[in-house]
């Protein structure tokens, strides 16, 4: 547990790997507010270790993202939908929840094959969430040495499925999603329990439409270690709205010992009147009106410091977003920290609760008292308001959306997916029938083309689906949905799946000798194509797809008879890069289909030999080559099978590749066919 948006620590930190954690596997991550750059360029850039930098790199970070995003077996960025929205490569999938209640949980799994590391915060995936903000989040850590918290894990999945129940199930970015969640639940089941000293108990607690309200939760908890509390502090930057009712303090006292007053004392965001001699405190006097009515014999009001003084001297500012409930009891601390402001939907007391994400400390005194002062000192600093301060009561609540979020894409437009037919790219756009849309609509690209309107829709007889060609180079992340008024919802668009997406205008028909020379370094991609973007020694720029370009800038004469040894060593580094554990099905999509993967290989020998014989003794020599390869096994690591039924295909796709070739040389028409029958004989059988 940790403050961040200080010295305290850095949140952004934890998105890195710790060490021995191994190739990513997939992510799944909730915020309210979101900042798909920030995102892109920050929290999943350290998580799968990018060493380029999109402003500096240029098409080499393009290269290692997509290198990268292509192995991966799922990033799922869910996003409340008055939020989701923002520009990105579509090889990972922002989601849109679309739900009467708010989706306001900050919670994040991140999955290496060995480590799982679950982040639960009060801050958005934003620069402001991440950097500025007074924020605090939790951290839990597991591996094969240090043991999984099974009950926590199975909730913190249970939690992710439950949001995802509320999406479509045949959503591919839902598939995905749900598959990381599998994986992890298995990874995780390989390894002990976890065990924390004694004296201190960690609990997730959640809010959503499947959970009782947070302060019934928390009593549950205090009844468990058969105690009371004594005292409460409440930090909150967002409270009920002026006016409203306020249930929560009426629940917050059931958690006080029967017949003892206690104490409540209130922090806040708080703003100086111009006389400099009132406060304003950012809440609404019910925070002390309904307190007194309950019964609480003293009600206090703090003050967070929001300017502090960085290394430098100067003055930052730092908002209150942070938000925590501290129960003092006898022996006991009840510390809760997450997502929750003190609020109706907050805390998940209303019919409409926010989908909420908190983590519960117990520590008990006497026994950690080290521990309960560390926990102590993530408590903000306050200064006390007395009586001299006013409340403030026109601040927006963060719990509701205001009058712009409230124009949401209607559940009507269920999802939009970017796939290939025929080999041209298309959009695939699905409407739910059950929900009404009734309005007149149009779908627009980001240029403001029309992709599809009501009248078509209509004219096409209202179809569940229809497939769009899309004609522009690039591939779009969203679409605008153009309502009545001109009021504009966001579609996000996701991929159907890897093979759907192009490479990078850089990987497309890479020659033969480059393809040799990139196996042969043995390094990412990215790096290997390093040195074709330097200057060349007249001062020009050259791009990986200038020099590239076949025949341009390469002498093929005579190429494959004189290189056959390097053509051979290249074909046993292919054999090398599938035999390296493989993690995902995405990563083995790659090595064997992707830029420089053995189906690429192989159309760049059959383009560039110049003669059929040539084509066919290499085309069998790579099925042997591939016949030989025995798939690793280990931690995380797919099942052999899946990799081998994969090998099968694609010596079975060579060979009818061979056939179409013809050759009067019964020698090699000979070779040929034994061979390639061997290659498919060698690879194992499935069990």
């Amino acid at each position: 547990m940790a403050s961040s948006g200080s010295h305290v620590d850095r949140l952004l930190n934890y998105w890195t790997p710790p060490a021995g954690a191994g190739d990513p596997i997939g992510c799944v991550t909730t915020s309210f507010t979101f900042d798909s750059e920030f995102f892109e360029e920050e929290c999943l850039s350290r998580f799968l270790q990018m060493d380029t930098d999109p402003k500096e790199d240029g098409p080499l970070y393009l290269i290692e993202r997509e290198e990268k995003l292509a192995q991966i077996e799922g990033i799922a960025v869910i996003v409340d939908q008055a939020h989701c929205r923002g520009k990105r490569s579509i090889r990972w999938d922002l989601i849109g929840f679309r739900s009467p209640c708010l989706l306001h949980a900050k919670i994040s799994l991140l999955v290496w094959p060995n480590h799982i590391r679950i982040i639960i915060a009060s801050g958005n995936l934003t620069g402001s969430g991440y950097r500025y903000n007074r924020e605090i989040f939790s951290i839990f850590d597991f591996n094969e040495k240090e043991g999984t918290d099974g009950k926590a894990l199975s909730e913190c999945t249970l939690f992710f499925n439950n949001i995802l129940k509320n999406l479509k199930n045949n959503n591919p970015a839902v598939v995905r999603a749900k598959n990381v969640l599998r994986r992890t639940e298995e990874l995780a089941k390989q390894w002990g329990k976890q065990k924390l000293p004694r004296g201190i108990d960690r609990k997730v607690l959640f809010t959503g439409q499947e959970y009782s309200h947070l302060l019934t939760q928390l009593n549950k908890e205090l009844r468990g270690k058969r105690t009371k509390a004594g005292n409460a502090y409440i930090v909150s930057p967002f409270y009920v709205a002026p006016g409203d009712p306020n249930p929560a303090i009426k629940e917050l006292k059931k958690l006080f010992v029967r017949n003892q007053n206690g104490s409540l004392s209130w922090y806040g965001r708080v703003e100086e009147e111009k006389d400099d001699v009132e406060k304003l405190f950012y809440g609404p006097s019910s925070l002390m009106e309904v307190a007194e009515s309950v019964g609480f014999s003293k009600v206090n009001f703090y003050g967070i410091k929001e300017n502090e003084t960085d290394e430098n001297n100067n003055i930052v500012h730092r908002p209150l977003h942070m938000k925590s409930i501290w129960l003092d009891c006898d022996d006991h601390v009840f510390y809760l920290i997450g997502s929750s402001n003190f609020t109706t939907n907050g805390l998940g007391i209303s019919r409409r609760s926010n989908y909420e994400a908190n983590v519960l400390y117990i520590v008990q005194k006497s026994s950690q008292r080290k521990i309960y002062n560390g926990i102590q000192g993530s408590f903000p600093e306050s200064f006390p308001l007395g009586k001299k301060f006013k409340f403030f009561d026109k601040f927006q609540d963060e719990d509701q959306r205001d009058s712009e979020q409230s124009n949401i894409l209607p559940m009507f437009f269920e999802d939009a997916v970017y796939t290939q037919k025929n080999g041209q790219p298309h959009l695939k756009l699905s409407f739910d029938l059950n929900e009404d849309c009734t309005e007149t609509w149009k779908v627009v690209d980001e240029g403001n083309i029309v992709l599809y309107t009501t009248d078509k829709w209509l004219d096409d007889n209202r179809p569940r689906q229809v497939q769009r060609e899309w004609r522009h180079t690039y591939i779009p992340s969203e679409l605008k949905v153009v309502l009545k008024d001109g009021l504009e919802g966001r579609w996000p668009v996701v991929a159907l799946d890897a093979s759907s997406l192009p490479p990078p205008d850089e990987l497309k028909e890479l020659d033969l000798e480059i393809l040799i020379r990139i196996l042969a370094t043995n390094r990412p991609l990215h790096h290997a194509l390093r040195k074709w973007m330097r200057k060349t020694d007249q001062g020009a720029e050259v791009h990986p797809k200038e020099y590239l370009n076949p025949h341009d800038k390469v002498d093929v004469s005579g190429f494959l008879l004189r290189r056959t040894r390097r053509i051979s060593y290249a074909f046993s580094i292919l054999k090398a890069q599938l035999q390296k554990p493989c993690y995902t099905k995405s990563a083995l999509h790659w090595r064997l289909k992707g830029p420089i993967g053995v189906i690429t290989f192989a159309k760049a020998i059959l383009k560039e030999a110049h003669t059929e014989d040539e084509k066919l003794f290499l085309l069998a020599e790579l099925c042997l080559e591939l016949s030989e390869i025995r798939a690793a096994s280990g931690q995380g690591c797919i099942n052999k099978d899946v990799i081998y039924k994969e090998i099968r295909s694609v010596i079975h796709q060579l060979r009818a590749k061979s056939k179409t070739f013809r050759t009067s040389n019964k020698m090699i028409s000979k070779y040929v066919k034994s061979a390639i029958s061997k290659a498919v004989k060698s690879v194992p059988a499935q069990i």
